[in-house]
C-alpha cells in the first residue's frame, strides 16, 4: 500500500510538471503569434508609406517628429495622410492640399492593436520627415526623405513578457519630373 502511494505521489509530480511545461509552451506559441501577425501587419503599412513617399513627394516638413505625415502622390493621384495614435496606423485617402492631417477624419486603419494588450508608444512612434527641396545641381532633382519610428509597447497595467517592438526605417523621395519646382 506505502509502494503505491508513492509511485502515485511521484506521478502526481511528473504529471504536474509535463501539464506546466505544455501550459508555459502555449503561452509562449501564442505571444510569438501575436508578435509576428502585429509585426508583419506594421511592416506591411510601412511599406505602402515608402511606396507613397518613392512615388510622390512629401509635404510635410517635421524635423523635431510628428504624428502626422502628408504626402501628395504622383500627379492627378491627390494627397494622403498617414496619422499614429495610441492604438492605430491610420490613411486619410484622397486628401486634398489644404486638409489639415491633424484634424482630418481617417478613412482606412492600416494597422489596430486595439484588444492586443499592446499599444504604440506614442512618445517614440514618430514621422521625421523634410520636404522635397531643390538641388542646386543638374538636373535639379527634388526630393525629400521620411524616417519612420514605430514603438510598439505593453499597454498600461500589462506586462508584456517579450521585449518591445521598434521598427525603424528611412524612405527617400524621387524625382519623376511631374511636380513643379517650389
Amino acid at each position: 500500500m506505502i509502494e503505491l502511494m508513492v509511485s502515485i505521489f511521484i506521478l502526481s509530480i511528473v504529471l504536474i510538471a509535463m501539464v506546466a511545461v505544455f501550459v508555459a509552451v502555449t503561452r509562449s506559441y501564442y505571444k510569438s503569434k501575436a508578435i509576428k501577425s502585429v509585426t508583419e501587419d506594421i511592416q506591411h503599412a510601412i511599406g505602402l508609406i515608402a511606396k507613397d513617399v518613392r512615388m510622390g513627394s512629401v509635404k510635410s516638413d517635421s524635423p523635431s517628429g510628428s504624428k502626422f505625415l502628408k504626402i501628395r502622390r504622383s500627379r492627378n493621384m491627390g494627397w494622403v495622410c498617414y496619422r499614429i495614435n495610441s492604438t492605430k496606423l491610420e490613411l486619410k485617402d484622397n486628401a486634398v492640399e489644404s486638409t489639415n492631417c491633424a484634424s482630418a477624419t481617417y478613412n482606412k486603419t492600416l494597422v489596430d492593436l486595439t484588444g492586443l494588450n499592446v499599444t504604440f508608444n506614442t512618445t517614440n512612434s514618430k514621422f521625421y520627415s523634410r520636404k522635397s527641396v531643390t538641388d542646386a545641381s543638374p538636373p535639379n532633382n527634388r526630393r525629400g526623405w521620411v524616417e519612420i519610428n514605430l514603438d510598439i509597447r505593453s499597454s498600461a497595467g500589462k506586462e508584456m513578457e517579450a521585449e518591445p517592438i521598434q521598427i525603424q526605417t528611412i524612405v527617400s523621395s524621387r524625382d519623376y519630373g511631374w511636380e513643379e519646382v517650389e
